[in-house]
């Protein structure tokens, strides 16, 4: 999938066996999510964390299936919330931490996993 149109963050990668365009576009935007999590908590960059959130933000890559927010059944930790939020044009810091688990869990699901492979 070297030749998919939108750039993943420095690091992250697509896995090798991932199929179709329409997996690429929840990676890819999942990998945003993850990134803007690695910036804000571990590296206390909220203005990197902003660039990957204002990205995502710009892309709806389509239903999570079970891991989609509309399943009232999942704890928020384990939902891809694809409704990107902001606090006053900053870091809505709760958002980040629970979509970015969500991703997570759903990158598990698919044989795959954050953080990147390289």
């Amino acid at each position: 999938m070297s030749a998919y149109p939108q750039a993943l963050p420095d690091g992250y990668a697509f896995p090798p066996y991932l199929i179709g365009a329409e997996s690429a576009d929840k990676w890819w935007w999942c990998s945003q999510i993850d990134a803007a999590w690695e910036a804000y908590f571990r590296r206390e960059d909220e203005t990197e964390a902003l660039g990957y959130l204002r990205a995502a933000a710009d892309v709806d890559p389509g239903s999570y299936g079970r891991y989609d927010q509309a399943d009232d059944a999942l704890p928020l930790n384990e939902k891809v919330d694809r409704d990107v939020r902001f606090i006053g044009g900053g870091v809505d810091s709760q958002y980040v931490e629970y979509t970015a688990h969500g991703c997570w869990k759903w990158a598990k699901s698919v044989g795959a996993e954050f953080p990147p492979v390289s």
